[in-house]
Parts: C-alpha cells; sequence; structure tokens
C-alpha cells in the first residue's frame, strides 16, 4: 500500500500542472492593424479589471481564464479600442483582433480666442489634479510579471583587433544578432504613500542561468507620472509636474473616446529644447477627472546625458479598477543604443494584476530591505512560468531558453571549463608583458603572475624600480558567499640595491554581514600620507620630466591584521592593529630625463607649517591600532539567499575614528575624528550635490612621529581624479599643512548634470555638465586656507566622457594665494 501511495503522490505531482489547465480555458490570438503588421505590447484584460495581459513583439497573446463569459478589452495606444465579449471553456479558445487606427475627434475641442492651443488648459486642469491622483490611493499591493529582454541588434568582425566571434553562441554568426539576456520574473509589489515600498520576488528565471536572479525588478521600473520627475539616471521633468510648462510644448492632436465611451485628450508632448531632460511623443488624458490613462512616450540619449542611447521608450497603460480609481496595468520600457559597434534593443515589458487598495500590512513590514528574493525563487524553472506566465514568448525567445539552458550543462562540466582553460592557460609572448593567469575554473581558483613590466616606475630614493606579484584566489560557492585570496609581490629599486619582500592573506566568509579578515605583512616603502596622494606613475612623470620628486616614503617592517562586519544594518565596524619598524629613507639617485633644469631634487622628507619641522625622524617601533564605525541611518538594501546588495541611504554617513599608538612601541598618541559625508543630494532637474566634512584632534600627543601627523590630500600637479574630489583638494600643498593641532575641513561639489549648459545654444549638443566645487581647511592658530572651483564635466567622444577640466583659486583668509587648472581623468587608480 505504501509503494502504492507514494507512486499516486508521484503522478499527482507530475500531472499538476495539465490538472491546472484543465480546469482553466485559455484565449489565444493575433493582433495586427488593418495592413496585417502585429501590434505588440497591445494591453488585453477584463473590463474593469486588471486581470489581462499584453501582447509580444509579433503581436500574439494569451489570456488565461476560469470558463464564463467575459468582456474583453483590446486595447492599443493609437488604435480604437474593442470591447469583444468571449465565452472561454475548457478547450482552447482563438481570437485574432484587428484594431483600427483611432479616429481623433477635433470638433469637439472649442479653441479659445487667444489662440494658445487647448492642450495647454487640459495639462494645466492635470497639473492641478496631479498631487490628487499622487495620493489618492494611500497602499496598495498588487502581482508584478516582468519580461525583460536585451538583444545585439548588430556586431562587428572585430573589437581592438580582437576576433568577436559568436560570443559563446550567442550570436548569429549571419546576421550578427542574438539575444543578450531574456528573463522573467513574478513579484509582489507593495507600497505605502508617501514613499516607503517593499518588493518580493517569489519566480526568477534567466535563460542560460538555472541558479540565476532576474535583474528584473518592479522597483527598478517603478515611472510614475504623477511624481515631479523620473529618475532615469538623469531626472526627467513629468509632462505634468508643477514647472512642466517650462520644458514643454504642447499640441492637441484630437479626442477619443474608449471601450465606455469616456472622452480622452490625445496630446502631442514635445521639449522646448532638443537636449532638454523632457519626453516627446503623446500623453492621454481622461476628460473630466483629467487623470492620465496612458502615455507612448521617449526621451533621447542626449536628453538623459548618456552617450551610448539613442532612445529610450515608455509606454503605460491605465485603467480603473475601482470607480474613479485608476491604476498602472501595463508598462513598456523600451531602449536602443550603441556600444563600441555594438548596437543593441530591448524591452521590459510589466503587467500589473490583482490589485489590493485596502491591504493591511504587519508591523514593520516596511522597513529597509526594500526588495526581497525569496530562498527558491531561481529554483522554479521555465516549466513553473509556462502555468503562470501572462505574457506568451516568442519563436526566437523559447528557442533561447531550450538552446542556451541545455548549453548551461555543457559549459558548467569539468571537461568543458577544462578545455577553455586549456586555450586561455597558454602562455604567450604578451603574457611577460600584461602578467599571466593560469585558472582552474571548475574548481574556482585562478592564479596570476603579475608582470614587474606593467609596474616598472622611478622614485629618487629608489630609481627605477619594479614589482612582481603572485597572487591566488579560490571561491567556495556559486556565489562567491566565502572567497579567499592570498598574495606575495616583490619590489626592487636599482638605485637603491634592496628588495622588499611583502604579502597579504584575505578571507570573506559572510556576504551578509561583509565579514572579513585580513593579515598582511612584510617590508614596504608607503608615503607618509597613508592615502598616497600622489600615484606612483605621476610621481614618476613629474621626477622624470620636470624634477619634483613629490612622493615621500619611508621604510616599514610590518605585521598587521584587520577585520571588518556590520553588527547590523547600517552599522559597520573595522580594525586593525599593526606592529611596525620604521625607519627614514634617503635619495639615492638624481636622475632626469630633463637635462635643462638644474635644480636639485628636494630631500625624501615633507616640509610642514607645524613648528620645528618635525619631518625628519629617528628608527623607532610603533604598536598602532585604529577602529573606526559608520553609522548610516535607514540605510536602504536588496536581500538574495546569502547576500545583502546595499544601495543607499538618504541621510549621510557618520564615521568615528579613533587611532591610537601604545605600549611596547615608542610612539604615543589617541587620536579621534569624526566624519560626516554625503555622495549624491538629488536635487531634481538642479543636478545633485554632495560633501564631505572631517574634524579631528589628538587627545594625547606625548610622542608622534610625522606619518601619524593628521595629513591632508593635497595636489601639486595639474592632475587630478574625478572621483576623489569629494575629499582632496585642487591646490594644496601635500604636507605644507599636516599637523597634530586641532583641525577641521569641508568640501562641497554641486553637478548641474546639464541644467545651465544645455540652456546655452550650440554648447546643449554637446552633452556638457558644469561644477562648482568649494573647500576649506581649518587648523587651530592659521588663518582659513579656502578654495573656489568651477569646471567642465562629461568632456569627451561617444562612450568615452571621462575627462573633467577644473579652474581653481586658492586663499589663506581673505590672501590669495594662487589659481590653477586641474585635468581630471575619471578612472579608478588613475592619476592623482
Amino acid at each position: 500500500m505504501r509503494t502504492t501511495s507514494y507512486l499516486l503522490l508521484l503522478i499527482l505531482h507530475l500531472c499538476a500542472p495539465a490538472i491546472a489547465f484543465a480546469q482553466t480555458g485559455q484565449l489565444s490570438g493575433h493582433l495586427t492593424d488593418p495592413a496585417g503588421e502585429p501590434l505588440p505590447f497591445a494591453s488585453i484584460y477584463i473590463q474593469n479589471s486588471t486581470i489581462g495581459t499584453t501582447s509580444n513583439v509579433e503581436g500574439d497573446y494569451i489570456l488565461t481564464l476560469d470558463p464564463g463569459t467575459y468582456q474583453v478589452v483590446f486595447q492599443y495606444l493609437g488604435f480604437e479600442t474593442q470591447v469583444i465579449q468571449v465565452t472561454i471553456t475548457p478547450q482552447p479558445n482563438t481570437l485574432d483582433v484587428v484594431l483600427e487606427e483611432e479616429a481623433v475627434l477635433l470638433s469637439t475641442v472649442v479653441v479659445r480666442p487667444d489662440a494658445e492651443d487647448p492642450a495647454y488648459g487640459i495639462i494645466r486642469k492635470a497639473i492641478e489634479k496631479r498631487k490628487f491622483y499622487l495620493e489618492q490611493v494611500p497602499a496598495y499591493s498588487c502581482k508584478v510579471y516582468i519580461k525583460g529582454g536585451l538583444k545585439i541588434l548588430g556586431a562587428p568582425e572585430k573589437i581592438f583587433g580582437q576576433e568577436i566571434g559568436d560570443m559563446a553562441g550567442i550570436l548569429d554568426t549571419t546576421t550578427r544578432q542574438g539575444i543578450l539576456y531574456l528573463s522573467e520574473s513574478e513579484s509582489v509589489w507593495n507600497v505605502q504613500r508617501p514613499n516607503k515600498y517593499k518588493e518580493v520576488m517569489v519566480s526568477s528565471k534567466v535563460s542560460g542561468n538555472s541558479q540565476g536572479f532576474s535583474f528584473n525588478s518592479a522597483s527598478d521600473v517603478n515611472f510614475d507620472l504623477y511624481e515631479n520627475t523620473t529618475d532615469y539616471g538623469r531626472p526627467i521633468v513629468s509632462p505634468i509636474a508643477y514647472n512642466a510648462m517650462s520644458f514643454y510644448a504642447y499640441k492637441l492632436v484630437g479626442t477619443i473616446f474608449d471601450e465606455a465611451s469616456r472622452m480622452i485628450y490625445k496630446i502631442q508632448l514635445q521639449p522646448k529644447q532638443g537636449e532638454l531632460p523632457a519626453y516627446g511623443g503623446f500623453i492621454y488624458i481622461l476628460d473630466g477627472s483629467y487623470n492620465i490613462q496612458g502615455v507612448d512616450v521617449f526621451v533621447t540619449g542626449a536628453s538623459l546625458n548618456q552617450p551610448i542611447l539613442d532612445t529610450l521608450f515608455l509606454k503605460q497603460v491605465h485603467v480603473p479598477v475601482q470607480k474613479d480609481t485608476w491604476r498602472l496595468f501595463s508598462q513598456t520600457l523600451g531602449v536602443k543604443g550603441d556600444i563600441l559597434g555594438f548596437k543593441f534593443g530591448g524591452d521590459f515589458t510589466s503587467i500589473y494584476r490583482n490589485y489590493d487598495l485596502k491591504p493591511v500590512f504587519p508591523k514593520g513590514f516596511f522597513d529597509n530591505e526594500f526588495f526581497k528574493v525569496e530562498e527558491g525563487a531561481n529554483e522554479k524553472g521555465l516549466t513553473h512560468f509556462d502555468t503562470i506566465r501572462p505574457l506568451p514568448l516568442t519563436l526566437e525567445e523559447s528557442v533561447d531558453y531550450h538552446r542556451r539552458d541545455s548549453l548551461q550543462l555543457v559549459q558548467e562540466s569539468k571537461p568543458y571549463m577544462d578545455s577553455l582553460d586549456h586555450e586561455s592557460n597558454k602562455f604567450t609572448s604578451t603574457s611577460l608583458l600584461l602578467g599571466y593567469t593560469y585558472s582552474r575554473s571548475y574548481k574556482k581558483e585562478s592564479f596570476t603572475l603579475e608582470s614587474p613590466l606593467m609596474s616598472i616606475q622611478f622614485h629618487t630614493v629608489h630609481g627605477w624600480n619594479g614589482t612582481l606579484g603572485l597572487r591566488y584566489r579560490k571561491g567556495f560557492d556559486r556565489y562567491n558567499t566565502r572567497r579567499l585570496e592570498t598574495g606575495l609581490k616583490v619590489m626592487y629599486g636599482l638605485s637603491e640595491n634592496r628588495p622588499r619582500v611583502s604579502g597579504d592573506f584575505a578571507y570573506q566568509f559572510n556576504r551578509t554581514h561583509f565579514s572579513r579578515i585580513r593579515l598582511s605583512g612584510g617590508v614596504e616603502a608607503p608615503q607618509f600620507n597613508a592615502e598616497s596622494p600622489i600615484s606612483p606613475s605621476l610621481n614618476s612623470a613629474y621626477t622624470l620630466w620636470v624634477k619634483r620628486n613629490y612622493s615621500k616614503v619611508y621604510n616599514k617592517v610590518f605585521a598587521r591584521i584587520d577585520a571588518r562586519h556590520e553588527l547590523f544594518n547600517g552599522v559597520l565596524l573595522e580594525g586593525g592593529i599593526e606592529y611596525a619598524q620604521r625607519d627614514p629613507l634617503i635619495n639615492t639617485s638624481t636622475y632626469s630625463w630633463n637635462k635643462k633644469i638644474t635644480r636639485e631634487y628636494t630631500p625624501n622628507y615633507p616640509i610642514t607649517h607645524e613648528p620645528n619641522n618635525p619631518t625628519t625622524f629617528p628608527a623607532h617601533n610603533a604598536l598602532l591600532l585604529d577602529l573606526q564605525i559608520r553609522l548610516r541611518l535607514k540605510q536602504q538594501y536588496i536581500t538574495y539567499p546569502n547576500i545583502k546588495i546595499v544601495t543607499e541611504s538618504k541621510w549621510p554617513d557618520l564615521w568615528i575614528r579613533y587611532r591610537a599608538a601604545l605600549a611596547p612601541g615608542d610612539a604615543r598618541f589617541h587620536y579621534l575624528s569624526l566624519v560626516l559625508e554625503k555622495e549624491a543630494i538629488k536635487l531634481g532637474v538642479a543636478g545633485q550635490s554632495g560633501f564631505y566634512l572631517q574634524t579631528g584632534r589628538f587627545l594625547n600627543a606625548s610622542q608622534v612621529y610625522f606619518m601619524d601627523y593628521q595629513h591632508f590630500n593635497g595636489n601639486q600637479t595639474i592632475f587630478g581624479n574625478p572621483l576623489e574630489y569629494r575629499h582632496r583638494f585642487f591646490l594644496l600643498p601635500y604636507y605644507d599643512y599636516s599637523t597634530i593641532r586641532p583641525h577641521a575641513q569641508a568640501h562641497w561639489e554641486h553637478q548641474f548634470q546639464g541644467y545651465l549648459l544645455d540652456k546655452i545654444p550650440g554648447i546643449r549638443k554637446f552633452g556638457l555638465s558644469s561644477v562648482l566645487s568649494a573647500k576649506a581647511l581649518w587648523i587651530e592658530g592659521n588663518d582659513l586656507y579656502w578654495e573656489a572651483a568651477i569646471g567642465i564635466d562629461q568632456i569627451g567622444v561617444g562612450l568615452f566622457r571621462l575627462l573633467r577640466v577644473d579652474v581653481a583659486a586658492a586663499f589663506s583668509g581673505s590672501e590669495f594665494l594662487n589659481w590653477g587648472v586641474v585635468i581630471g581623468l575619471k578612472l579608478p587608480g588613475s592619476l592623482n
């Protein structure tokens, strides 16, 4: 009997999808215009409900319903809406529909005597009602299905001289096209006004990745045009925003009637200037109530300041879910662009259904976790989506799912991975220049030999020098929730005739609390300012060409341990302890490429304004402790199984930092510092601001060596890294203001993101952004040092808009000191 019971249970489990379908019916068909062209992303739904679907890019649709008789609405913006009564039976039901282009009636519009287009009066009324509709439903919950896809529409044969091939089977070698990303997801979207929301993803499917998590997210495509702006990286002004009249020209195309004989105004939108942050296209406004019935709009890459994008498309359909209460039913976000010769396009279609306008959320439901992927969401597979999918797959999408899912089984096998490693592990002539990596992909490990040729630098202490490095990396699971990295490096200076060997070992073991431990030790020659205010490459260039040896270093023999752990959300603790023997170093080389400059190199110790210029020091030992805690109020985050991803907080970060030199070392001090910083405060179309405030003092400074002073990140070159400008001065000498006295510094920057330059004809087409900066440094007993700067950002062509140029002036109190031009290159680790 037990065997029979198990067998019956197994049969029921395997037949469950078929049983479910047997109890429901399916309405399917094809939507076209009168010429037979498919109508993609049309809305098909049961009248007066949000039960429905949309058509796919080929105009096909499938709607799953219980048996019965329904009034089915077929709606496509720009075409007449049809309502067809359909009786659903358990057998397949087919209905092809042809939609006629909408008949636009102008006779119902009364033209005002002042000849202003009637659209302006309608829009003014919509603007008056905007806040009402934004707040009309204080809370709601609904289910959201999203299908997202990105496709390569054209690919070059080569890039940077390298053959592209078929990109691991993605590209059709004849058409040079192929699906890059295909995914479906199902979420529950919960909202509580004014600004609380939470998404729970219950199922996820990614083509070619059976354990992958979809990038689809209702929160990422939450484009509410009742808000004043919509954020696509650059805020775009809504056509019914409070200030919309400054950005848009409106034209009433005419009026149409929906399936319930409601009159709808079709209004054309056009930005007043080509690069303004505004939409083009059409908005549909309901007569009388003046709510949005639909939008069919676009925004250009130039308006977004995104050079890789050509156009972004947004289509929305709103439907009544209760009397006088309309909600978003379907939305399609489309994109077209070009990056390095790869033409791409895609769309993300969302279907919102099963609205609950009076949900009861449990206490504490809306916390700082705004997006959560449920355990097992990525394990339901294609079969699950075949039973719940409201948007039918195209033939190309079906083929891609089955082909790439089959390929995954091969590509994750040990023989396949070993075969790839066999090719990539070959040592070539370029390995001598760029380094060499030996991988064992199946075991998730690799060995890297870092070429000394790429690290050759010049320093007056070491002479010509280079570093030979060896690193080992190991992952322990699919998502790298645990990983290990260790390495060894040998640095050798020819003039100094001295090698330095150091190594490190790091282990990350918890990605929900960001837990990590790191051991390091050996012999190094760090700069006195531990943040390395000038990079080795830039110092080499200035030393060799203009005999300015700005980098000042000392010798350190050390052993150190560091740890990091997030105690709870928003509270991150970091700490380290180090024992070091520190010795002074002297210049050993006077070599230069520029023989015309007769000045001598400066000695290898910094110059400061502090009394007695305490930059020279005897050899000594130091036991150093540093602790810091970061407090981030209301830190928002995303959770995946065993993974946490921090996004942002509207509040600034507060850092509390403590440093100390303890017995038995020779140094003796305690230092406390507070930092308050915020990278981006978004101010709508006016751009965004950021700031960095720091203050500190030594509580006990009986024996402080110069490398332990408080240093400030300055710059004495014409080059900089804009990624670091938020806590770096433009013109401050590297060590002149290093101190043990009480001090404070402040940095502020505002990026206008085209808000000013877009208003200048002939300039706005370049997509430039103006920047204002102000910086100040106070040290007890000194006049206030401060800087003011104006800059131009986003300089470049196409994708490569990496340059920024600032003109800065420096002052001491009311006295002008100097001015300079700083050229910035926005690359991690670029010249400083």
